[in-house]
């Protein structure tokens, strides 16, 4: 996704942050398309999965808002969405204070253990790609609604 001298998405390895390096409103990536802003991790999604449904809102399961990779980009309500918001501050949390994934897959009772795990390697790479420069390198799950990245 790169325009003659506009902003690029920094691809790197699936598993990674892909970093937008272009104009960032409130964490997010933003670019202008026929005087229309979009949000970049949107366009993304619907380019590369396929339509976000109705009354569905994209959720960043690495919980870095530039961040672009279509894996870590999953469709959640309104609602589950708050919920998991709520889930991986306190999964950060307790993680922080050295509680495995499944004990806090038991404290946070909307997700399975296999979902804590994934979710804290996702966050740890966020928060990795947050705070480090991005290096070039030039489907999601059956279960629905399940929290977990798409395999290439």
């Amino acid at each position: 996704m790169k325009r003659a001298g506009g902003p690029v998405i920094m691809v790197g390895k699936p598993d990674e942050c892909w970093l937008f390096n272009g104009a960032l409103i409130g964490g997010y990536g933003t670019i202008t398309v026929k005087g229309q802003q979009l949000l970049v991790h949107r366009v993304v999604y619907e380019d590369l999965v396929g339509p976000i449904p109705d009354g569905m809102v994209i959720h960043h399961l690495c919980g870095n808002k530039a961040c672009a990779n279509f894996r870590h980009l999953c469709p959640l309500s309104p609602a589950l969405h708050r919920q998991v918001h709520v889930a991986m501050k306190l999964m950060t949390s307790l993680h922080g204070q050295g509680w495995s994934a499944t004990r806090i897959a038991r404290r946070v009772r909307l997700l399975s253990r296999g979902e804590v795990a994934v979710l804290l390697k996702l966050m740890a790479a966020g928060r990795r790609a947050a705070t480090a420069a991005p290096s070039p390198v030039a489907r999601r799950s059956t279960r629905s609604n399940a929290l977990v990245p798409a395999g290439p």
